[in-house]
């Protein structure tokens, strides 16, 4: 089978990247200057320079250009499974991340706490316009109070769009909430009591272990493996040792480690809400990390239809 133009291009690039001969930050030529070079059309560029954006060889910046990416040429080994321990705990981390607020407010200072995109990969200019475009209705409906469940255009946003997890979800049905921290905090204020013990993947994002602080729980930990995410057997096991009242997992690109579980291991995640009294699935932005054409099923989705 013949390769694709734009697939044979991006590899070109690639070897060029690769080999050094265009370095990290370097600018590459524009989209015009290499359809007059190559006789390709700016489709089929656009496919090639995607296809090294996907590959985390470039980056795009709005009006600027496509620039090599930084990387670095040193593989770091995997991080060391942790051992299983089912004990409960109190968690104590709001005072850490408040100092670490404040060490981190110099320019020399590296930050690993925050899962922030880069200010440089946001589209600033689309987003100012959009703040303006909103600004000028001269109605004020925008100063006005959301109804309970949020604004109304939004989840008919967000319902379109669930047709591309493979799901079908109705306006009414969602509800929009200050990020997904407050939707976590929800859910455990709708299951939980103060000293009731959650359970969770460890590592996991810190916001989940401040909710757990304010809200007075109990934390109890499963290892997941950066390249598989948790055992069913550990989480098996603590359901049936422990009181647990939640469970709170990323099926997909766990953060920190981006952990994502197989579909064996969520065909047999379906059926642990029977065993557990409850089963929280926290699924947060990080969807959109998955770089092919079609990205794992929301483990919710796959629940609901097993249903």
């Amino acid at each position: 089978m013949k390769e694709p133009a734009y697939i044979k291009l991006a590899n070109e690039i690639a070897g060029m990247i690769e080999t050094g001969i265009y370095k990290p930050g370097d600018k590459l030529p524009s989209l015009r200057s290499i359809h007059k070079e190559k006789g390709l059309s700016i489709g089929t560029l656009l496919l090639a320079f995607n296809n090294l954006i996907d590959r985390g060889l470039l980056n795009s910046r709005e009006k600027s250009g496509y620039f090599v990416s930084h990387r670095t040429g040193k593989k770091l080994p995997v991080p060391l499974h942790l051992p299983v321990s089912l004990s409960e705990r109190t968690v104590h981390i709001d005072n850490l991340l408040r100092q670490l607020r404040i060490d981190g407010k110099g320019k020399n200072f590296v930050t690993f706490a925050n899962a922030l995109p880069d200010n440089r990969l946001l589209p600033f200019n689309s987003i100012k316009r959009a703040i303006q475009n909103t600004s000028r209705d001269i109605s004020g409906i925008y100063l006005a109070f959301e109804e309970r469940k949020g604004n109304r255009l939004l989840r008919e946003e967000i319902a379109k769009r669930s047709f591309l997890w493979k799901g079908s979800t109705h306006p009414d049905e969602l509800v929009i909430t200050n990020g997904a921290t407050e939707a976590v905090n929800c859910c455990l204020r709708a299951v939980t009591k103060a000293g009731d013990t959650v359970l969770v993947q460890d590592p996991c994002y810190y916001g989940v272990m401040q909710t757990l602080e304010c809200l007075d729980l109990k934390m109890v930990t499963i290892p997941s493996h950066p390249e598989t995410g948790i055992e069913i057997a550990d989480l098996e096991e603590a359901c049936k040792k422990l009181n647990i009242k939640a469970c709170i997992l990323v099926s997909n690109f766990n953060n920190p480690d981006g952990a994502c579980l197989s579909t064996e291991k969520r065909n047999k995640l379906q059926h642990l809400p029977k065993k557990c009294r409850y089963l929280l699935l926290r699924m947060t932005y990080t969807e959109n990390c998955f770089l092919k054409v079609a990205g794992p099923i929301p483990l919710k989705l796959m629940i609901a239809k097993a249903g």
